[in-house]
């Protein structure tokens, strides 16, 4: 579930940058090697309210990249990473959270290169589901809820 809450957190910090809608996040996230199943509440997420598209590339050494995307519409919020090492995708994450509903799902597959398995990293293969609902608004004078 550490990889999940990260995503998400990715997906505040991202939202940070324009106006965004707050959601707080209930999720399940089962270990499709080993079955086991973990659950998480209280994730916060904030996602951007603007429409928009972008793909953004990062470099590292030699032709080591990552590649984070995102789509955002009125209709789901979607995020892509990708980790490439050797021209070979080691690490692939994708999540979506649908407007309408606050569904979450997502995936995160990670199968390390020989080298990092020698250093104790293990292949990870997951799936999440879970809902979000709107935060409550906290009003900024006194740090409580807001009423509405």
């Amino acid at each position: 579930m550490k990889k999940t809450t990260i995503l998400l957190l990715l997906m505040a910090s991202y939202g940070a940058q324009a106006e965004t809608t707050d959601l707080i996040c209930s999720m399940d996230e089962i270990n499709e090697v080993t079955d086991e199943l973990t659950h998480t509440d209280n994730v916060k997420v904030s996602v951007p309210d603007k429409s928009s598209h972008t793909v953004r590339a990062l470099s590292y050494y030699n032709s080591d990249r990552a590649v984070e995307e995102w789509e955002i519409t009125p209709a789901h919020s979607s995020y892509r990473y990708r980790k490439i090492i050797d021209g070979d995708i080691i690490k692939y994450e994708s999540s979506s959270i649908e407007a309408s509903t606050g569904k979450v799902v997502g995936r995160t597959h990670y199968d390390p290169p020989p080298f990092l398995r020698i250093r104790g990293h293990k292949e990870k293969k997951t799936s999440y589901s879970g809902q979000c609902y709107l935060a409550p608004e906290v009003d900024s004078d006194n740090g409580s809820e807001a009423e509405k």
